[in-house]
């Protein structure tokens, strides 16, 4: 498996076990690599907050795609560039979930 493969496979371990129930913040109960893959999405989380295009972009592997929720509850699906050409523009707060 290469390394992007294995990367996307250990961010969506981590990902079902945050939607489980289980708490990000105790952090010392998680394997390395659910660790890791948590401190990818945290350092993700942190870039968006501070609008930062360079940190996201370094983060987000080309071509993901991103689904936003508007705040009339309209969903919609974009690219990685559009996304990051969005956080660029607007300076809004952005309310990340998992």
């Amino acid at each position: 498996m290469n390394l992007r493969m294995t990367s996307l496979a250990t961010l969506g371990i981590a990902a079902l076990a945050v939607l489980a129930g289980s708490n990000v913040q105790a952090k010392d109960t998680y394997s390395a690599p659910q660790r890791e893959a948590l401190g990818a999405v945290d350092a993700l989380f942190a870039a968006m907050a501070k609008h930062d295009v360079d940190a996201s972009r370094r983060l987000i592997l080309p071509g993901a795609s991103f689904v936003v929720v508007l705040p009339d509850g309209a969903v919609k699906i974009e690219p990685d560039t559009g996304y990051l050409e969005t956080l660029g523009k607007h300076k809004e707060v952005f309310r990340e979930r998992i």
